[in-house]
């Protein structure tokens, strides 16, 4: 609201528009992934994705009316659809079956932290910097881990085995 508000000079109806494609574009992706069965071969390929998605995050920052920043908010949905099974997947086809439970409640309290960290940064970089600098600092942390990530597949075994049910 604050960025429709303060950047894009807009009325709120605009926020409603950005989260409604965001959404729409989330679904459909996930659809056509479903439909399509869309998995990829190798851990690297993911951490690319995640970095097309920080990047088009990032992107969304430097938008300066809600007309790019709808395109970009696809952009971001899209990438982030594809990333989305990477991480259930690895869960359970890495997994021992004896502790997946307890590996799968750990994701999700440590997504729950990741949340509210996400917030407190986002709340410093608003009062620190501005609103308009929240996308870009984000990004570049999510950037960063996802060269970690690529570094890291890089280095050990990148293929991901999935399991034929």
């Amino acid at each position: 609201q604050q960025f429709t508000a303060n950047v894009y000079k807009d009325p709120p109806y605009v926020l409603t528009l950005l989260y409604v494609a965001h959404g729409l574009a989330s679904v459909i992706a996930s659809y056509v992934i479903l439909y399509k069965n869309t998995l990829l071969d190798t851990r690297s390929k993911y951490a690319v994705i995640y970095m097309m998605y920080a990047a088009s995050w990032i992107s969304f920052g430097f938008t300066t009316n809600y007309y790019f920043g709808i395109f970009f908010l696809i952009l971001c949905s899209i990438f982030s659809a594809l990333h989305a099974p990477y991480q259930r997947i690895t869960m359970q086809n890495e997994v021992p079956f004896q502790v997946r439970g307890r590996v799968f409640a750990m994701w999700a309290t440590t997504h729950s932290l990741a949340i509210q960290i996400g917030a407190l940064i986002t709340g410093f970089i608003i009062d620190l910097m501005g609103i308009q600098y929240v996308p870009f600092v984000t990004g570049i942390i999510a950037v960063i881990v996802a060269s970690y990530v690529f570094i890291l597949a890089s280095r050990r075994d990148n293929k991901i085995l999935y399991n034929k049910v």
